[in-house]
């Protein structure tokens, strides 16, 4: 069973780098199995996966059905029918059973990632690669190929098969080649006609080289197949062209000189399409290069905060632990940020209050305990807004990291954090400064272009100015003596008085919760405000008591077992309902702007993210009951 999860691991892990629905995750869902219990198949500790479920995840990862089961070790009584009737697939299941060596191994995956990068490259130039060995089983080619040689996609690789697909003319004059290249194990090369039913003929043009194989015994052949097709058509014309001409001397120079640029277009295409490739290529190896720096260093950082609850557990109570937590969940979100950069971060437009916000970064930064011994101060202006619309999820994780950095990397003195607002410009600004700093940062360091020149602790930084990008803000970074000083500014309004209706605070407020631990814990802070509650588990339940029940608020869980929390809230909203106009705050880990907009057309008035602090929890509950 732990050699099947092996390969269910490493054949998902390389599915996913192209398509992030062979996530855990993902699979999981579509097998319809905990995602834990997959965790547990890959890593060889759960014992039983049942023959469906391997043919359905065979499927899923478009492997052989039957190499999987016998993996899993589900072969009965037909082992000898496999053996006679099937020798390929017996041969590759003993080669696999093998203890093999890592440099065996090693040189599998390597030619599994250069066939990936050849069908990628196929996007850009009609290539196919092949790889053929004596025993069948062990070659391929690129999906590509079968289609150029004009053959059905699932066409095993083979040299018999590249022969058949040639015109007969050209059968005799590739095997002669081949074979005398293949005698001297020296590279070859030949442009052939293709045997296509089609009027318009098809050409193709074969590289090919050999290699002795030790662990085989036997020579390997190697190579490309380009659709040179369009380029013999050109030839064909210019040729038809030089044959044609019959005028003067003119019209033949002018003829000729087409030719020659045609060509050189052809050449300088060629040419550019070239440095394409190897500029891919150099950008690929960058952003790997900083995705992994990236990681590593998130890693790091999540470890650092986990130990804090793990190792120094008995000191952590009530807010240090709600404050660690708060961190990590910052973290976490920094990352996935990271990974959507690529293709644009969206804003949200939320109500929230600066100065709270800002006074949640700095309890939890100071509860850390970053640096011990040094300070971190907050100054708000008078001119700061009570409310103010704009994105604070993506302003706390701004904030935590720049404050964070400046906190690490503090000789001495305090980090002081002023938060303003510029009226005339509706800019919010938040400028955060050190007296005395270890490492060098400047503006580029907030953007994730490059990992050389960054310090040990300046690439938390590298997230923040795409954030503050997609907010329609700007990052300035100034030298102080000795120190530094970051000013962000992003805009922001403040936020137009809703008009409300007055809400009966003695009803009481209802939570939707599923998971017993949040259930009642929200339930508690409740109760400790001073108002009553009642609290249940199941949208069904939820959909009866608003029904029968006015409710003062309801806080309600959008993923619940039964009936998902978008159809309870559009229940609740219809005309003449108990609870048509009752505040509903959505409770979920899915905030983003799409998930957002699709509450927000339910009739959910606010959303809190999982997890969430307490003081969050009483500052929704004070918004709409307080007053």
């Amino acid at each position: 069973m732990r050699q099947l999860g092996t390969f269910i691991r490493q054949k998902r892990e390389e599915l996913l780098k192209t398509d992030r629905t062979f996530s855990q995750l993902q699979i999981s869902k579509r097998l319809g199995i905990e995602q834990s219990y997959l965790s547990k198949v890959e890593r060889g500790v759960a014992t039983q996966l049942s023959e469906e479920k391997i043919v359905h995840l065979a499927e899923i990862l478009g492997e052989d059905p039957d190499y999987m089961l016998a993996l899993g070790g589900k072969v009965s009584g037909d082992v000898l029918a496999i053996i006679t009737q099937r020798p390929r697939l017996f041969a590759r299941l003993v080669r696999d059973m093998k203890h093999m060596s890592e440099d065996v191994i090693e040189a599998d995956h390597d030619f599994k990632r250069r066939q990936s990068r050849m069908n990628r490259i196929y996007d850009f130039a009609a290539l196919g690669f092949f790889h053929l060995e004596k025993q069948a089983d062990r070659s391929m080619w690129s999906s590509h190929t079968p289609a150029i040689l004009g053959l059905p996609d699932d066409t095993p690789p083979s040299l018999d098969a590249v022969t058949r697909s040639l015109a007969p003319v050209d059968r005799n004059r590739f095997i002669e080649l081949e074979q005398e290249a293949c005698r001297q194990l020296e590279p070859y090369s030949c442009e052939l006609r293709i045997d296509a039913e089609d009027a318009q003929p098809r050409f193709i043009r074969i590289w090919g080289d050999f290699e002795f194989c030790e662990a085989s015994e036997a020579v390997v052949q190697i190579g490309l197949i380009q659709d040179v097709t369009r380029e013999v058509a050109s030839r064909e014309e210019l040729r038809q062209a030089q044959q044609a001409l019959s005028g003067t001397v003119k019209q033949q120079s002018r003829q000729l000189s087409q030719g020659i640029e045609e060509l050189k277009r052809e050449i300088a295409a060629r040419k550019k399409l070239e440095g394409r490739l190897l500029a891919l290529n150099e950008e690929i190896a960058r952003q790997r290069d900083v995705q992994r720096e990236y990681m590593q260093q998130s890693a790091y950082e999540l470890r650092s905060l986990v130990n804090r609850l793990v190792v120094g557990k008995e000191d952590l109570h009530g807010d240090t632990l709600s404050s660690t937590l708060s961190l990590i969940s910052t973290a976490i979100d920094n990352m996935n940020d990271f990974f959507e950069m690529p293709t644009g971060l969206s804003p949200l437009a939320e109500a929230f209050s600066p100065k709270n916000l800002a006074e949640g970064w700095a309890a939890d930064l100071s509860r850390a305990q970053l640096n011990p011994g040094i300070g971190l101060a907050l100054t708000s202006s008078p001119n700061l807004p009570e409310r103010i619309v704009g994105d604070p999820q993506r302003l706390q994780q701004v904030a935590i990291s720049v404050i964070g950095f400046l906190l690490k990397a503090t000789t001495w003195g305090v980090v002081n954090l002023t938060l303003d607002y510029m009226v005339p410009d509706g800019l919010l600004s938040l400028t955060a400064s050190s007296p005395s700093i270890s490492e060098t940062i400047s503006k580029e360091s907030f953007y994730p272009n490059s990992t050389e020149g960054l310090g040990k602790g300046a690439w938390m930084l590298t997230t923040a100015g795409p954030m503050v990008e997609a907010m329609g803000g700007t990052v300035e970074v100034s030298r102080l003596s000795g120190g530094v000083a970051v000013s962000i500014m992003v805009p922001a309004r403040p936020e137009d008085e809703p008009a409300r209706e007055a809400i009966d605070a003695r009803l009481p407020i209802l939570v939707v919760e599923d998971d017993a631990p949040s259930r009642f814990f929200t339930e508690s802070v409740i109760l400790g405000e001073g108002y009553r509650v009642e609290a249940i588990a199941l949208g069904k339940e939820a959909l009866s008591r608003l029904e029968e029940q006015q409710f003062s608020m309801v806080f309600l869980d959008i993923q619940l077992p039964d009936v998902d929390g978008v159809t309870i809230a559009r229940t609740a909203r219809m005309d003449g309902g108990l609870n048509a106009r009752t505040p509903i705050i959505a409770v979920t880990a899915h905030g983003t702007q799409e998930h957002r907009q699709r509450y927000e057309e339910a009739g959910i008035d606010q959303v809190i993210t999982k997890p969430f602090k307490v003081a969050t929890l009483k500052e929704m509950i004070e918004n709409y009951l307080g007053g």
